[in-house]
């Protein structure tokens, strides 16, 4: 005897099967193309943020060193070149070296902090060593150098031609003669200020162009110890008075994923204005009146310990 098939037991036709995939594959391929929509979505985001703090980074090293351009530029005879060893002749801080349609260079000179150091006893005019003390040794202690360029008070520039300890060098207030003493009395505990030289430039690290510091006071073994932001690719300072604006343009490090252009890199430029807070130095202390040299000169004039002829 022939049985029949319960109707709810009955299985799918092969058009209801063909319907059925071609809707599902319909909702993956709308779903997988979402994702990686959504995926590249969040990649290009992330390469934009890089980007975009590389470029600010750029900007506040610039910013910052500018705020203390020509800072404590109170020295003798000659010039910034004699009392720097540059290459260029500067006549004006920040120094900006034009490079045409590609990135300038910006030189700039000036104290950049705190005091590095204070006179443990006090000098007398004429004097051609500093005892020193440094004053804060637990962060970035200072170790002088022959060549270093100090300020005494803010007053006094010298130059350092031997280092004798850390805590004593040898000077000259003259960078092109050897052996001139300081020209001024200076108390016990007279802060001790030094001018570093700071050049900006950009160069290529490992095929990413990047922003270079060189900074007087350290020794570096690479360009790669002198990258403060890599991906900038250009920058131009110009100059009008004492307000200097500085122009970046950065370039992201990675492509966007799933672009098919040639060039698949980010962009992102930045602009700022800056006033600059300190003049262009003016170079000649000479010839001050001896009461000048410091206010309470007549009750020093019968100190023991006062050497003859002044200084050491």
């Amino acid at each position: 005897m022939k049985t029949m098939a319960h109707p709810s037991k009955r299985g799918f036709t092969l058009t209801e099967l063909l319907v059925a995939s071609g809707l599902a594959a319909i909702v993956m391929v709308s779903f997988v193309g979402g994702f990686a929509q959504n995926r590249r979505t969040f990649h290009q985001k992330n390469i934009e943020q890089e980007l975009q703090q590389n470029v600010r980074t750029a900007m506040m090293f610039l910013q910052r060193d500018l705020r203390y351009a020509g800072s404590g530029l109170v020295m003798g005879t000659g010039n910034l070149r004699d009392w720097f060893g540059l290459t260029e002749t500067i006549t004006e801080i920040p120094w900006i070296i034009d490079g045409g349609s590609g990135s300038d260079e910006l030189v700039i000179i000036g104290v950049s902090g705190e005091p590095v150091a204070k006179l443990t006893r006090r000098i007398w005019e004429g004097s051609k060593t500093l005892p020193l003390v440094i004053t804060d040794p637990s962060v970035l202690p200072y170790v002088p150098r022959v060549g270093d360029v100090l300020v005494l008070a803010g007053i006094e520039g010298v130059v350092v031609e031997s280092v004798v300890s850390d805590t004593e060098v040898r000077i000259s207030r003259d960078p092109t003669t050897a052996g001139v003493g300081t020209h001024l009395i200076y108390p016990e505990g007279t802060d001790v200020f030094h001018l570093n030289v700071i050049r900006y430039r950009v160069g290529d690290v490992d095929g990413v162009p990047s922003l270079l510091r060189d900074d007087s006071r350290f020794t570096y073994e690479s360009d790669a110890d002198r990258v403060v932001a890599d991906g900038v690719e250009r920058f131009k300072v110009s100059r009008t008075g004492n307000l200097v604006a500085i122009e970046i343009d950065g370039r992201s490090r990675r492509t966007v994923p799933g672009t098919q252009e040639a060039d698949s890199l980010l962009r992102y430029s930045m602009r700022s204005d800056n006033r600059i807070r300190n003049t262009s130095p003016g170079l000649s202390i000479q010839g001050w009146p001896s009461d000048m040299l410091i206010p309470d000169a007549d009750d020093l004039e019968d100190d023991p310990n006062r050497p003859e002829g002044g200084g050491d």
